[in-house]
This record gives C-alpha cells, structure tokens and sequence, in this order.
C-alpha cells in the first residue's frame, strides 16, 4: 500500500511476504523521483551486511574509512546539511535503517529545496544564484567549497547546496562557512534559515521501529533532533551512488 505524504514523500507497506530487498531498483528510484523521500514501513527488519547487499543491488555504494554502513549514535543536534559535500561523488540516495525507535527525540526533518526555489522570486533567485560557500571544519574536518543553487544531476532541477553553520557554542564540532558575491552574508544566513525552516517545504519523519528510509540527497537538505537517551541500538545509514 502507498500513501502520501504532504508537502512530499511517500509511505509504502508491504505485500504479504515482500522483503525491502525484492523492490526493484527501478521502482524505487521512480518513487523517489516524483516524491524524493520513501518510507519502507512494516517490512522485516535486515541486519548490517544484508542492508549493504541490499543497497549494492541499487547502485554503487560510497565507502568511507569505516566500511559502507555508518552507524549513528550522536545524541546531539545536526544542522541542517547534505551528505558527502567532501566526497570523491556526492551520493544521490541516502538509505536509512532504523531497528528500534526512540520514543521521542532522533526525529529528522527534510526540506525539499526544489520547492524552495520554486517559490523564489526571478530576482531573489538571481541573486542566491551568483554565491559560492567554502565551509571550513565540520565533521569531516575539512575544507570544501559549493555553489549556494547548483543542479540536480539526474534530473536537472536547481537545489540547494547549504550547510547550516555550527555555532562553536552550541555544537562539539563548528563548521564556519565563508561567502563570496554577496555583499550581506548574516543577511543571507537569516533569510536561508527562515526558507529552511518554512513547512511548506519540510516533512519531519518520526521513526518507527523496523523504518527504512530512501532520499534524494541532491534535493534535500536534512537535520536532525537529539536524541534523548544513548542506548538504543544505532541508526543505520548508507550511501548510495
């Protein structure tokens, strides 16, 4: 069954005996090309390497240090960002597996930046479309330089590329993000938080055990809540080429 989600995204349930690793490819990356986020929900839990095998059949993977799967265990909050700026590849599908939910807290929010800029007027477009950022420092404890409006790979749509900054008083790790063809970057910090933040192009996921997760890395940008308790088993994430 599929429902969906409003302002995006999709939920799909199982048919009898249908496991997330008999979806075909194809389908899957038709539903998130009309929806860009999919909730697999209700299917049966996978562990780490069959979540990888099973991500593998749909594209190539992105291997870090660590392996293909990332588990996440941070409690704190994580800004709003996309995932793998510093990569050989930027991935275009984030995978999430979630095998037992927090009561409360963890939630991510995901906002669909082609909307965003949709609602844009032709000179507040023109002007976000000449700023470059270079973020210094973050989590990967790095150097990487983005076009604020850049272009769908696939598809072709403009998006968002934005890290929001960590406060370094707020956050263990500060990222601190340097613009050029702006004259008014504090300016254009506040005018981005409040499109980031607007529900009309936000969908907050609350995770269910057993949740899988499927997002178009290229459309949206993501944050996420702190997660209350540190005893849970960890969010699986992997990223898929």
């Amino acid at each position: 069954m599929r429902t969906s989600l409003s302002p995006f995204g999709l939920v799909v349930t199982p048919e009898a005996g249908e496991d997330v690793c008999s979806l075909p490819p194809a389908l899957l990356a038709r539903w998130v090309g009309q929806h860009r986020l999919v909730v697999l929900r209700g299917f049966p839990v996978v562990g780490v390497e069959d979540l990888a095998d099973c991500a593998r059949a749909w594209g190539p993977l992105l291997r870090w240090d660590f392996g293909e799967v990332f588990d996440v265990t941070a409690v704190h909050a994580v800004p709003f960002h996309w995932d793998g700026p510093w990569a050989e590849q930027t991935p275009s599908y984030l995978f999430f597996h979630c095998p037992a939910a927090p009561v409360s807290g963890w939630e991510m929010t995901f906002c669909d930046t082609t909307r965003l800029l949709a609602s844009l007027s032709v000179d507040e477009l023109r002007r976000w479309d000449g700023v470059t950022i270079t973020y210094h420092g973050g989590y990967a404890d790095c150097v990487y330089s983005s076009r604020l409006v850049d272009v769908h790979p696939i598809t072709g749509e403009p998006v968002l590329r934005y890290q929001e900054p960590h406060d370094p008083a707020a956050y263990p790790i500060p990222l601190l993000l340097e613009f050029t063809g702006v004259p008014d970057a504090a300016g254009l910090v506040a005018e981005l938080r409040d499109r980031l933040y607007d529900p009309r192009f936000c969908v907050t996921h609350r995770w269910q055990s057993g949740d899988f997760l499927l997002v178009d890395n290229h459309a949206l940008l993501h944050r996420r809540d702190p997660l209350p308790v540190a005893t849970l088993p960890p969010l699986h994430r992997v990223h898929i080429l």
